[in-house]
């Protein structure tokens, strides 16, 4: 396999607007698939990576509930991106998903004991968005984070 020399510089520093960028981008994408896939949750944000916060749909809630995700979405790709930045791409989405169980963990006790929210259809669904969400963060800012090719001056 062949390295080519951006992607090298690119893991010898952590670059945090690459991190912004990512975790926007990909905390939009997964605002409208709030489930984590796109064949049984597209629509409007009900849920944050993939738990309901509230009883009931109101615009309200779905403003609240948005806001909720892109917070998360970019708190969770600075974590992911600055524990992967040195390694390369497989490893760094494979460390992200490793990453995303344990933000699971953490969303799972901060919702389950001190912020109670309603019941979800499935913990399963909430542990497989985190899971993708992650996967996805952790390739966005790799290819994020390579910078442009130098241009070779000739002389």
């Amino acid at each position: 396999m062949r390295e080519y020399e951006q992607d090298i510089r690119a893991r010898h520093y952590f670059d945090f607007k690459a991190a912004i960028y990512a975790g926007l981008i990909v905390g939009i994408l997964f605002l409208f698939l709030p489930r984590g896939i796109p064949w049984t949750s597209w629509g409007l944000p009900t849920e944050a990576m993939g738990r309901s916060l509230f009883g009931q749909d109101s615009t309200s809630a779905m403003f609240l509930t948005g806001t909720v995700q892109i917070v998360m979405a970019v708190a969770y790709t600075l974590i992911i991106s600055m524990v992967i930045y040195r390694y390369r791409m497989l490893k760094a989405v494979l460390i992200g998903g490793l990453i995303g169980i344990g933000l699971y963990a953490v969303n799972y006790l901060f919702f389950r004991f001190l912020i109670p929210t309603p019941g979800n259809r499935s913990e399963l669904t909430v542990f497989l968005t985190h899971l993708s969400f992650c996967f996805i963060a952790a390739g966005a800012y790799k290819g994020i984070s390579i910078p442009k090719p130098k241009l070779k001056e000739h002389g």
